[in-house]
């Protein structure tokens, strides 16, 4: 009682001179049940083209529409795909949806081979993609792939689902999740999520030069997950939260900017956690957690807190700038415990503050406390075998 299938278009030619007309492979609406999926159309061309000649010719791979009385979310068909090398960007492949406001069900596209390259990803609003691959290796072992993108445009109520073992190489990308949007793993998602990598995806934004921007939504790295930024990769979240839990990997090089956002992270490597220059901005936080108990280090090429920004440092935090650290007037640095700090210079502020008090070892606790009930903590958590406790 469903929708057909939209079928399949192929057209490969050597040029292609100016056309009109219209290449259609729409699945088919049903009056008593769900769409049916949109189908696949290509047109490639082997001579690139001069101007943008197929912008003359309709393109239509939408899947088809749900019964009205039982439209539900993802009802309509699944989104179909349109891949072009007929155009002034090539090759492109678009991701179609017949509705921006129910959305369609996820559409899948299999790598085909360890390494494939796009100059433009684009999800119409509504669609839904899942990037995996199935490549083995000679041996026979489960191979990764990569699907590099030069620019991806993810419009409003889009979902991008990244599978484990496929790794999402971005040039120039804007990302919005909102109230309707994910890009996340094919897992179910947890409430507020709205773009989430799983255990084995990376997320690699190294081509240069690059603006990378997370906004108004939530990110959540999976343990096992990476997201991996070359020196020429610029990072902006605004309005947005993101969370690095222990295990998993943010290698960010490039400029890190934090604007009305927060960056949760935690680890259980001493490598896992490494950026270049960061900025924290706008009443920004970052919070650096204990890793489920295991001591966190966090490496930074430079620092800065700017006014009204926080700092929080869980204790066995290690946190090494290789530059300078500033903190700009009304910063703070909450440090929750015994933590090291090393900065290649310091900069401090009058109004900016760095605030411990009530966080070292309770009454009667620690190297030197006095006796219980009545005695109070010494050293203000600083053990007796680190050098110059003993005099502090």
């Amino acid at each position: 009682r469903g929708g057909g299938g939209g079928g399949s278009i192929a057209i490969r030619v050597d040029t292609r001179a100016a056309s009109s007309g219209k290449l259609r492979a729409d699945g088919g609406s049903s009056f008593r049940g769900y769409g049916g999926s949109g189908g696949r159309v290509a047109l490639v061309c082997s001579t690139p083209p001069v101007g943008n000649p197929a912008a003359e010719v309709l393109i239509s791979a939408v899947g088809g529409a749900s019964n009205a009385s039982t439209a539900v979310p993802g009802s309509h068909g699944a989104a179909g795909t349109v891949y072009r090398t007929c155009t002034s960007v090539q090759p492109m492949l678009v991701v179609m949806c017949a509705s921006s406001t129910l959305g369609c069900a996820p559409s899948l596209v299999r790598l085909p081979a360890s390494l494939t390259t796009l100059k433009a990803l684009c999800l119409a609003p509504g669609a839904a993609l899942v990037v995996g691959t199935t490549n083995t290796n000679s041996n026979g072992t489960a191979a990764w792939s990569t699907l590099g993108v030069a620019s991806l445009s993810l419009s409003s109520a889009t979902i991008l689902y990244v599978l484990p073992r496929t790794v999402l190489a971005l040039g120039v990308a804007t990302v919005t999740p909102n109230s309707n949007a994910a890009s996340s793993a094919l897992l179910p998602v947890s409430t507020g999520i709205k773009w989430r990598l799983p255990d084995g995806a990376v997320l690699q934004l190294d081509s240069a030069p690059l603006t990378f921007q997370i906004a108004a939504g939530k990110v959540q790295l999976d343990t096992g997950a990476a997201l991996v930024g070359g020196e020429a990769a610029d990072l902006t979240l605004v309005n947005a939260v993101v969370c690095a839990p222990a295990g998993a990997m943010l290698h960010l090089r490039g400029l890190t900017t934090l604007s009305y956002a927060s960056l949760i992270v935690a680890a259980s490597a001493p490598a896992n956690l490494v950026f270049g220059t960061v900025r924290v901005e706008n009443s920004s936080a970052v919070t650096v957690d204990g890793g489920n108990g295991i001591n966190t280090t966090v490496a930074v090429a430079s620092l800065t807190l700017a006014s009204g920004s926080e700092l929080d440092l869980a204790a066995g935090t290690r946190l090494a700038v290789a530059g300078t650290m500033s903190l700009e007037a009304t910063a703070r640095v909450n440090v929750n415990g015994m933590v090291a700090v090393m900065a290649g210079a310091f900069a401090m502020e009058s109004t900016a503050v760095i605030h411990g008090a009530g966080t070292g070892f309770g009454a009667g606790d620690g190297p030197g406390g006095g006796n219980p009930p009545g005695g109070g903590a010494a050293h203000g958590g600083c053990p007796s075998d680190v050098p110059l406790c003993g005099a502090i």
